[in-house]
Parts: C-alpha cells; structure tokens; sequence
C-alpha cells in the first residue's frame, strides 16, 4: 500500500490540478495486478486533482450531513430512510480509508440514491406546505392528517 501511494503521489506531482484520469492510475502503477492505490480520497485526488476531490468531498459531506438532518427530524418512513441511508454514507466513508472506491458503481449509486430521497422529501414537503401552510414537515397523503412527532 504504501508503494502505492508512493507512485500515486509521484504521478499527482505530473499532473497537479486535474489529476491524471479517471481508471488511469492502474497503469503507472507499475505492479503486477494494475492495482489502484487503495484510499480512495487519495485514488480520487490522482484522479481528479484538487479541485475534483473537491467537488467529490463537497458532494459526500453534503449529501451526508443534508440526510442526516432531514433523517433526525422524526420516524416517518422518509425520514427514516434518509437516516440509513446516512449511515451507509459514512460507512462507506469510513471504507474509502482503505479501499479505492472512487470510480466505484456502488459509490455513485448510493451518492444518487441520497440525492434523490433528498429531492423527494424535499417535494413532499413543498408539496405539504401548500395544502398546509405552516406545515414544516410532510403531511401523510391516506388521511391527511398531519403527523409531526415534535414535542408539543
């Protein structure tokens, strides 16, 4: 790992602002298996470069901490669904230390999965608080009643 990120940092130093590509640094790395190095904040930073890791940390952190405020506002299945997916976001940050999930199908699935459970609660509520003013929260659709486990 540590050659890895050695011939990882080498190649930024080449390229320093856009990074050298994406699914490239599998073949400067000069090892048997074409292995990326195995972070993938360092995998996304040879990439992508500064301003691409910035771009990818400001979509993560953003999306993380947007779900988990939106997941800690009460029970209702929405909310409960953005919380775990918050949980799987930083999970899967935590697993980035050590894996090169950068270029990864799974990362970017569960990046837009948040994104849209996000969007949609975000129309639910718009959409709430135009049958209900007031309303900072969504409404149930079946009854219409409006379940808001504040305390009171």
């Amino acid at each position: 790992r540590k050659g890895l990120a050695k011939v990882t940092l080498e190649e930024l130093s080449r390229n320093p602002w856009f990074g050298r590509g994406l699914s490239t640094m599998e073949k400067v790395s000069g090892n048997y298996w074409h292995w990326p190095p195995h972070n993938a904040y360092l995998q996304a930073l040879a990439s992508s470069g500064p301003i691409g890791l910035t771009v990818f940390m400001t979509a993560l952190l953003g999306y993380t901490t947007r779900a988990l405020l939106i997941g800690f506002r009460g029970d209702r299945p929405q909310e409960v669904r953005l919380r775990m997916l918050a949980m799987a976001l930083i999970a899967l940050m935590f697993s980035m230390v050590g894996e090169p999930h950068f270029d990864s199908p799974t990362t970017w699935f569960l990046l837009g999965l948040t994104q849209a459970a996000i969007l949609v609660y975000n129309a639910e509520l718009r959409r709430s608080s135009a049958k209900h003013p007031g309303a900072d929260f969504p409404v149930d659709r079946a009854g219409g009643q409006i379940y808001d486990s504040r305390p009171s």
